[in-house]
Protein backbone atom coordinates (compact mmCIF):
# COMPACT_ATOMS: atom_id res chain seq x y z
CA UNK A 1 0.00 0.00 0.00
CA UNK A 2 0.93 3.59 -0.55
CA UNK A 3 2.19 5.34 2.77
CA UNK A 4 -0.06 8.16 1.59
CA UNK A 5 -2.84 5.95 2.47
CA UNK A 6 -4.44 5.98 6.17
CA UNK A 7 -5.20 2.85 7.83
CA UNK A 8 -7.42 1.44 9.84
CA UNK A 9 -8.76 -1.89 11.73
CA UNK A 10 -11.89 -3.05 10.18
CA UNK A 11 -13.89 -2.07 12.96
CA UNK A 12 -13.09 1.34 12.65
CA UNK A 13 -13.90 1.24 8.95
CA UNK A 14 -17.12 -0.30 9.68
CA UNK A 15 -18.04 2.35 12.24
CA UNK A 16 -16.86 5.25 9.95
CA UNK A 17 -19.15 3.96 7.38
CA UNK A 18 -22.23 3.50 9.89
CA UNK A 19 -21.54 6.50 11.08
CA UNK A 20 -21.10 8.46 7.51
CA UNK A 21 -24.38 6.67 5.76
CA UNK A 22 -26.55 7.94 8.85
CA UNK A 23 -25.06 11.66 8.48
CA UNK A 24 -25.79 11.05 4.75
CA UNK A 25 -29.26 10.15 5.67
CA UNK A 26 -29.54 6.65 5.08
CA UNK A 27 -32.00 4.76 7.62
CA UNK A 28 -30.94 2.49 10.28
CA UNK A 29 -30.83 -0.86 7.96
CA UNK A 30 -28.94 0.55 4.92
CA UNK A 31 -26.66 2.22 6.99
CA UNK A 32 -26.11 -1.32 8.83
CA UNK A 33 -25.96 -2.94 5.43
CA UNK A 34 -23.52 -0.05 4.70
CA UNK A 35 -21.17 -0.97 7.53
CA UNK A 36 -21.14 -4.35 6.86
CA UNK A 37 -20.84 -4.49 3.27
CA UNK A 38 -17.45 -1.79 3.74
CA UNK A 39 -16.40 -4.58 6.27
CA UNK A 40 -16.09 -7.08 4.44
CA UNK A 41 -14.94 -5.45 1.44
CA UNK A 42 -12.06 -3.96 2.68
CA UNK A 43 -11.40 -7.31 4.25
CA UNK A 44 -10.79 -8.80 0.79
CA UNK A 45 -7.90 -5.46 0.39
CA UNK A 46 -10.78 -3.87 -1.73
CA UNK A 47 -11.66 -0.29 -1.35
CA UNK A 48 -14.71 -0.17 0.35
CA UNK A 49 -14.58 3.32 2.29
CA UNK A 50 -13.68 5.17 -0.93
CA UNK A 51 -16.79 3.01 -2.80
CA UNK A 52 -19.26 4.40 0.04
CA UNK A 53 -17.83 8.03 -0.28
CA UNK A 54 -18.60 7.91 -3.85
CA UNK A 55 -22.29 6.30 -3.24
CA UNK A 56 -22.89 8.99 -0.59
CA UNK A 57 -21.19 12.04 -2.80
CA UNK A 58 -23.68 10.96 -5.79
CA UNK A 59 -26.87 11.66 -3.47
CA UNK A 60 -29.54 9.36 -2.16
CA UNK A 61 -33.07 9.13 -3.37
CA UNK A 62 -36.11 7.68 -1.10
CA UNK A 63 -37.03 4.42 -1.54
CA UNK A 64 -40.68 4.22 -3.17
CA UNK A 65 -42.97 1.17 -1.42
CA UNK A 66 -43.50 -2.31 -2.47
CA UNK A 67 -41.38 -5.05 -3.39
CA UNK A 68 -38.61 -4.93 -5.71
CA UNK A 69 -36.12 -6.64 -7.56
CA UNK A 70 -32.41 -5.58 -7.81
CA UNK A 71 -32.22 -3.87 -11.00
CA UNK A 72 -35.31 -2.14 -10.05
CA UNK A 73 -33.88 -0.24 -6.94
CA UNK A 74 -30.11 -0.21 -8.59
CA UNK A 75 -30.64 3.93 -9.87
CA UNK A 76 -31.24 4.47 -6.05
CA UNK A 77 -28.54 2.68 -4.40
CA UNK A 78 -26.17 0.04 -4.80
CA UNK A 79 -26.90 -1.16 -1.31
CA UNK A 80 -30.59 -0.85 -2.03
CA UNK A 81 -29.72 -3.09 -4.87
CA UNK A 82 -27.65 -5.52 -2.62
CA UNK A 83 -30.59 -5.73 -0.34
CA UNK A 84 -33.14 -6.84 -2.68
CA UNK A 85 -30.40 -9.30 -4.36
CA UNK A 86 -29.87 -10.79 -0.90
CA UNK A 87 -34.10 -10.90 -0.55
CA UNK A 88 -34.40 -12.57 -3.62
CA UNK A 89 -31.78 -15.04 -2.80
CA UNK A 90 -30.78 -15.94 -6.67
CA UNK A 91 -29.32 -14.91 -9.71
CA UNK A 92 -31.16 -15.35 -12.96
CA UNK A 93 -29.45 -18.27 -15.77
CA UNK A 94 -29.07 -15.19 -17.93
CA UNK A 95 -27.31 -13.29 -15.32
CA UNK A 96 -28.12 -9.48 -13.81
CA UNK A 97 -27.45 -6.35 -15.79
CA UNK A 98 -27.76 -2.84 -14.21
CA UNK A 99 -26.96 0.39 -16.25
CA UNK A 100 -25.78 2.54 -13.63
CA UNK A 101 -24.13 1.66 -10.44
CA UNK A 102 -22.15 4.10 -8.40
CA UNK A 103 -19.55 2.45 -5.86
CA UNK A 104 -19.87 -1.19 -7.96
CA UNK A 105 -17.67 -3.33 -5.67
CA UNK A 106 -19.95 -2.83 -3.00
CA UNK A 107 -22.26 -5.20 -4.64
CA UNK A 108 -19.32 -8.26 -4.48
CA UNK A 109 -20.41 -8.98 -0.57
CA UNK A 110 -24.14 -9.70 -1.62
CA UNK A 111 -23.07 -11.88 -4.28
CA UNK A 112 -20.95 -13.75 -2.17
CA UNK A 113 -23.65 -14.99 -0.19
CA UNK A 114 -25.11 -17.01 -2.75
CA UNK A 115 -23.97 -20.56 -3.06
CA UNK A 116 -22.19 -20.77 -6.42
CA UNK A 117 -20.25 -19.17 -8.90
CA UNK A 118 -20.53 -15.67 -10.17
CA UNK A 119 -18.72 -12.97 -12.34
CA UNK A 120 -19.13 -9.80 -11.05
CA UNK A 121 -18.27 -7.04 -13.73
CA UNK A 122 -18.38 -3.27 -13.90
CA UNK A 123 -17.39 -0.78 -16.82
CA UNK A 124 -17.51 2.74 -17.57
CA UNK A 125 -15.97 4.12 -20.93
CA UNK A 126 -12.51 4.02 -20.18
CA UNK A 127 -12.37 1.85 -17.34
CA UNK A 128 -13.20 -1.47 -15.65
CA UNK A 129 -12.79 -4.66 -13.93
CA UNK A 130 -14.03 -8.10 -13.35
CA UNK A 131 -14.34 -9.93 -9.73
CA UNK A 132 -14.81 -13.67 -10.26
CA UNK A 133 -16.91 -15.16 -7.14
CA UNK A 134 -17.32 -18.54 -5.39
CA UNK A 135 -20.08 -17.74 -2.56
CA UNK A 136 -21.12 -19.59 0.29
CA UNK A 137 -19.83 -20.39 3.65
CA UNK A 138 -15.98 -19.75 2.53
CA UNK A 139 -16.29 -17.26 -0.20
CA UNK A 140 -13.31 -16.73 -2.78
CA UNK A 141 -12.50 -13.99 -4.76
CA UNK A 142 -10.31 -12.99 -7.92
CA UNK A 143 -9.81 -10.03 -9.55
CA UNK A 144 -8.84 -8.57 -12.14
CA UNK A 145 -9.44 -4.83 -13.89
CA UNK A 146 -9.21 -1.19 -12.25
CA UNK A 147 -11.34 -1.91 -9.34
CA UNK A 148 -11.59 1.88 -8.09
CA UNK A 149 -13.32 3.48 -10.61
CA UNK A 150 -15.20 6.60 -10.53
CA UNK A 151 -19.19 7.25 -11.66
CA UNK A 152 -22.01 4.82 -12.44
CA UNK A 153 -20.72 1.74 -14.25
CA UNK A 154 -22.69 -0.89 -15.54
CA UNK A 155 -22.70 -3.77 -13.67
CA UNK A 156 -23.34 -8.21 -15.09
CA UNK A 157 -23.36 -10.45 -12.49
CA UNK A 158 -23.19 -13.58 -14.46
CA UNK A 159 -23.48 -17.47 -13.10
CA UNK A 160 -20.04 -19.06 -14.21
CA UNK A 161 -18.96 -22.45 -14.57
CA UNK A 162 -15.14 -22.60 -14.17
CA UNK A 163 -13.63 -20.85 -11.13
CA UNK A 164 -9.69 -19.17 -12.32
CA UNK A 165 -7.03 -21.20 -12.52
CA UNK A 166 -4.68 -18.48 -9.72
CA UNK A 167 -4.86 -18.25 -6.30
CA UNK A 168 -7.35 -16.07 -4.70
CA UNK A 169 -7.04 -12.90 -3.71
CA UNK A 170 -5.88 -13.03 0.20
CA UNK A 171 -7.93 -11.70 3.46
CA UNK A 172 -6.47 -8.68 5.11
CA UNK A 173 -7.05 -7.26 9.09
CA UNK A 174 -6.97 -3.52 7.99
CA UNK A 175 -8.51 -1.10 5.99
CA UNK A 176 -6.96 1.76 3.80
CA UNK A 177 -7.85 5.24 2.19
CA UNK A 178 -6.85 8.07 1.37
CA UNK A 179 -6.89 11.26 3.53
CA UNK A 180 -8.82 13.12 1.22
CA UNK A 181 -11.91 10.45 1.03
CA UNK A 182 -10.99 10.14 5.21
CA UNK A 183 -11.81 13.66 5.67
CA UNK A 184 -14.86 13.37 3.11
CA UNK A 185 -16.46 10.36 5.28
CA UNK A 186 -15.88 12.34 8.24
CA UNK A 187 -17.78 15.20 6.97
CA UNK A 188 -20.57 12.70 6.53
CA UNK A 189 -20.40 11.45 10.03
CA UNK A 190 -20.27 14.44 11.57
CA UNK A 191 -23.86 15.50 10.92
CA UNK A 192 -24.50 12.52 13.28
CA UNK A 193 -22.76 14.08 16.39
CA UNK A 194 -25.07 16.29 18.91
CA UNK A 195 -23.70 20.12 18.81
CA UNK A 196 -21.63 21.14 22.23
CA UNK A 197 -24.15 23.13 24.66
CA UNK A 198 -22.79 25.59 27.20
CA UNK A 199 -23.37 22.86 29.59
CA UNK A 200 -21.17 20.34 27.58
CA UNK A 201 -18.81 22.51 27.76
CA UNK A 202 -18.28 23.14 31.47
CA UNK A 203 -18.39 19.87 31.89
CA UNK A 204 -15.40 18.96 29.46
CA UNK A 205 -14.47 15.41 28.66
CA UNK A 206 -14.40 14.03 31.90
CA UNK A 207 -18.03 15.48 33.25
CA UNK A 208 -19.19 17.11 36.71
CA UNK A 209 -19.90 16.13 39.84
Amino acid sequence: MSLTLREMSLSEAGALAFKAARGAGMDWGLAEEARASVTWVNSRGLPGLAALLSVLEAGLKPLPGGGHSPADVVGLSVLHAGAALSDHGRIPPEGLHLPAVVGAVLMVPFVAHLPGLYSVQWRTSDAGAQVTVRGGAEPCLWCAGSIEINGAARVSITPLADAPTGAPIARSTRAFVHPDQLNRLEGFAAATYAPATEASRARGAGGAD
